[in-house]
């Protein structure tokens, strides 16, 4: 049963003791549908955008755990101590899923990247340093 469904059974029950019970469902749900089809119409893309991926997937979980293990040791985060970590969980990290890794946490304010392209480290964002924790 779905969820419109169930929104139309308790809008007949609602309105039973009206002349028209089924027609004001049907009326009310159609107006319902008006009026979200054209929020979607006129949204923006930003706004119907999900913020984020979604959690279910495995690189999110990745990127959590890897978060969890910084927020945990703390210290500098190079891709190579990624692939070491990861590598005594039994995984087979490759260095640039490492290092794509470490820029996405970046680019969401979790990490400050530090050091020149051939010697860049990442240390967990501080309050300190204008950013989230």
């Amino acid at each position: 049963m779905t969820a419109r469904h169930v929104i139309e059974q308790a809008l007949r029950a609602y309105y039973v003791d009206s002349a028209e019970p089924n027609a004001i469902a049907r009326d009310l749900l159609a107006q319902y549908d008006a009026e979200r089809d054209e929020e979607k119409a006129t949204a923006t893309p930003a706004a119907t955008a999900t913020p984020r991926p979604a959690p279910d997937s495995s690189r999110e979980r990745r990127l959590e755990q890897l978060l969890d293990a910084i927020r945990t040791h703390g210290g500098k985060w190079t891709t190579r101590q990624v692939q070491e970590t990861r590598r005594r969980k039994g995984e087979a990290p490759q260095r640039g899923t490492a290092r794509r890794d470490l820029a996405e946490l970046a680019r969401r304010g979790h990490l400050v990247e530090h050091g020149p392209a051939d010697g860049r480290y990442y240390l967990l964002a501080t309050r300190k340093d204008g950013r989230r924790a």
